[in-house]
């Protein structure tokens, strides 16, 4: 049966450093949840101890090794990570070890979540600062590299190199957009 992150009572519990593992205190999981900022129910759970430049939390488990705070949280309170897979927020917020806002997925699906909220680095598509194309000549691109049209003729008349029109063909340049 699926964990109820909505409860009052789980809310509580987290207060208190409960852990799903134990439901009950633990030093290390108190000593985690004693650096959460913990507010309403669907809010975001703001970590207050360290963290790197994107503002994600690092903690130290006590066995010499640095664990990101959103993991830390999803290992304690939902459960094991697949392999492949990796914790991600649906609430955008590297900061946020609020449960209720975690979920695994893998990059892949993190990095279409990001483009999907517009969240994503001004470096990337015709953000870019070297972009020569726009979303819409990429789809056009794509689409036309389906016909009979050679590379090097889309090339001309994009006025880009063959590499970049093979480049959006085999998926390595343009990768936010969908093929």
């Amino acid at each position: 049966m699926p964990r109820d992150y909505t409860s009052k009572t789980f809310l509580d519990n987290a207060k208190k450093g409960a852990c799903k593992r134990y439901n009950k205190p633990t030093d290390v999981v108190k000593r985690f949840w004693s650096y959460v900022e913990i507010t309403g129910l669907f809010d975001c759970w703001l970590w207050k101890g360290s963290k790197n430049k994107q503002g994600y939390g690092s903690f130290g488990t006590g066995n010499g090794k640095l664990i990101r705070t959103h993991r830390f949280s999803y290992l304690i309170n939902i459960g094991s990570i697949p392999n492949g897979l990796q914790v991600n927020h649906k609430c955008h917020n590297p900061s946020c070890v609020n449960p209720a806002h975690l979920y695994v997925g893998t990059q892949k699906e993190n990095i279409a979540d990001m483009f999907h909220a517009d969240r994503q680095s001004c470096q990337i598509g015709e953000k870019g600062n070297n972009a020569k194309l726009t979303e819409k000549q990429v789809l056009e691109i794509i689409e036309l590299l389906k016909t009979d049209i050679q590379q090097k003729e889309l090339a001309k008349m994009f006025s880009v190199s063959k590499q970049t029109i093979s480049m959006i063909n085999t998926g390595s340049n343009w990768q936010h957009i969908p093929r």
